[in-house]
């Protein structure tokens, strides 16, 4: 399961952009975003771990990765906007 610096570099580069992007708000996005990120962080962590020989570890991460790539590609390109009650927005915090 080892991968070229080349491919870990791209998910470097994935990783550090995420939050220099701007995104128009919107339900759909508030939902596939942090979904996205988040196997994105899971398939960087996986790697690191699998770098320190610490196999078991970085398969435990396998699955929520897909889970939550799948689900991200579901809410960009299956989910219409108007079946979506309510997105992120209630799981941030208020800024006051």
């Amino acid at each position: 399961m080892k991968l070229e610096e080349e491919v870990l570099d791209y998910f470097r580069v994935i990783h550090n952009c995420c939050n220099t992007i701007e995104y128009t708000y919107g339900k759909k996005n508030s939902l596939y975003i942090p979904l996205f990120t988040g196997s994105i962080d899971h398939s960087l962590s996986i790697h690191m771990l699998d770098k320190q020989e610490l196999t078991v570890s970085s398969f435990a991460l396998a699955r929520p990765m897909v889970e939550s790539y799948l689900r991200a590609m579901w809410v960009k390109f299956c989910l219409s906007e108007d079946k979506i009650s309510e997105g992120c927005e209630k799981l941030h915090f208020r800024i006051s």
